[in-house]
């Protein structure tokens, strides 16, 4: 990654930029460019796992994409009712079409109605790690959100899933980077090194600096007894 000022403002992160992402889902290659790629988010996740560091532009924004939408994930099972739970059907419709494949390997569903047939497991991936034996049945019966339902949902409703489950997730991201901008300026206010003028891309882990912190230190005080040793035998 680049050691330039990111050229991705955070009202760029738009729903429409964000789909336009998603459905190169397959072919991370084609985002290496993407304004996004080059995104304080993108350097922040970045900077705090080094494996995304080593990855090529586009399968990283990627990842770090599919690392923020666990966020959207409800804190608590689906709702039962006559209604479906529209968050979880938000949160499945993506997790199905585009997040399981990318995190856990599953097929990508070529569209929503075949997504629909995805969400049940998708939801277990994200919930449990995995959905196959491993999950108790009583905990599958409580994320279950579509395998109940006699037919696939309309596509009126898919398509509303989807739509929201985007907006939100795009919300998301300009929320985040909007509030690393706000962090960057406030540090570059007090005259600490902003992201941009960084001596190389992602900076050392706090664990290191701090290390190297109190490595100088002790150097400097041995220096300090050294010359208060030769100060007094001359």
């Amino acid at each position: 990654m680049s050691n330039g000022r990111n050229t991705a403002d955070a009202s760029a992160f738009r729903m429409e930029n964000l789909r336009s992402i998603l459905e190169r889902v397959q072919n991370p290659e084609e985002l290496d460019d993407h304004p996004w790629a080059e995104s304080l988010l993108v350097w922040d996740e970045a900077r705090r796992d080094p494996a995304l560091a080593r990855l090529r532009p586009g399968e990283r924004l990627l990842m770090v994409v599919g690392k923020l939408f666990r966020q959207m994930m409800p804190g608590l099972p689906p709702r039962r009712g006559l209604r479906l739970d529209t968050r979880w059907g938000e949160f499945g419709i993506l997790a199905a079409r585009y997040f399981a494949p990318l995190r856990f390997g599953t097929s990508f569903p070529p569209t929503l109605r075949d997504s629909w047939r995805e969400i049940d497991r998708s939801i277990l991936l994200f919930a449990f790690g995995n959905a196959d034996g491993a999950v108790p049945e009583d905990q599958k019966m409580r994320y279950r959100l579509v395998g109940d339902e006699p037919e696939v949902a309309a596509s009126s409703t898919l398509s509303d899933w989807h739509k929201k489950g985007l907006q939100r997730l795009a919300n998301l991201l300009r929320d985040r980077e909007a509030h690393l901008r706000r962090l960057e300026s406030g540090m570059a206010g007090i005259g600490k090194p902003a992201k941009a003028t960084a001596d190389r891309w992602p900076l050392l882990p706090v664990s290191k600096r701090i290390v190297s912190t109190l490595l100088a230190g002790i150097l400097l005080l041995l220096l300090l007894f050294a010359g208060i040793k030769t100060y007094r035998i001359y």
